[in-house]
């Protein structure tokens, strides 16, 4: 997403009044990408460790009619 707000803001910047300046403070393209990539190993894994239990005890659950 930052690379489309980097790509169009020259295009912002020299629609700004005369003596305004725009700049991209904080880019936290880096911290998302990086807690995004970290759910997902993390769903991974639960579901692994699901499917093992699963498998491995499948007396524990009792079986519903």
């Amino acid at each position: 997403m930052i690379s489309g707000v980097r790509a169009v803001f020259p295009d912002i910047v020299s629609q700004l009044p005369a003596g305004l300046n725009g700049e991209i403070v904080y880019d936290s393209t880096a911290f998302v990408n990086s807690s995004i990539t970290e759910v997902e190993s993390t769903l991974i894994e639960a579901l692994l460790i699901v499917t093992v239990v699963v498998f491995l005890f499948p007396g524990l659950a009792p079986a519903r009619c």
